[in-house]
């Protein structure tokens, strides 16, 4: 083969070459576009989702901001209630001895979490603190009341927003 010729077949060999990878990215670019196009709706689904999640803790958030101050509200009653409620007590109550200081000891050594029957908080007959007063037994019944409605009350609001969040699907 001549010089001539063998230029001519490397001429043809990279025409041929080059029309193959012209023709193999023409028909490659549907393909291309195609999975453009679906990477761009699946980020466009994610965008979407996202904002969505955004907006349902964003509606959950300012609701929970909302039933917090409500409890504040109805905590702060509960506690000017409380403490009218204390003053009654101490009104009504006349100090005198009402548990013997064994029966006390005993209730004071099983009182979870520092709840105990004070040692006579006044009243008319003050004692040495040997026994609790009927005014000691009293304050503490109600002390242990507003507690037990204090807990139901924020049982009550965790409760109304779990609803709130379930009835509008978030």
């Amino acid at each position: 083969m001549t010089t001539q010729a063998r230029i001519i077949a490397a001429a043809l060999a990279l025409l041929l070459f080059g029309a193959g990878l012209w023709f193999g990215m023409v028909l490659e670019r549907p393909k291309t576009a195609r999975a453009e196009l679906a990477l761009a709706n699946e980020q466009a689904r994610y965008a979407r989702a996202e904002a969505d999640a955004r907006r349902r803790t964003l509606a959950a958030e300012r609701e929970g901001a909302r039933l917090a101050v409500q409890l504040q509200i109805i905590e702060a009653a509960r506690a000017r209630r409380g403490e009218e409620r204390d003053r009654e007590i101490a009104k009504l109550a006349v100090g005198r001895p009402c548990l013997s200081a064994d029966l006390t000891r005993l209730l004071n050594e099983s009182a979870a979490a520092g709840a105990r029957v004070s040692a006579n908080t006044g009243g008319a007959n003050r004692t040495d603190g040997r026994f609790a007063t009927d005014t000691d037994v009293g304050q503490w019944i109600d002390g242990a009341r507003r507690q037990y409605d204090l807990c139901r009350g924020r049982l009550d609001a965790v409760r109304q927003w779990q609803t709130t969040q379930l009835n509008t699907g978030e």
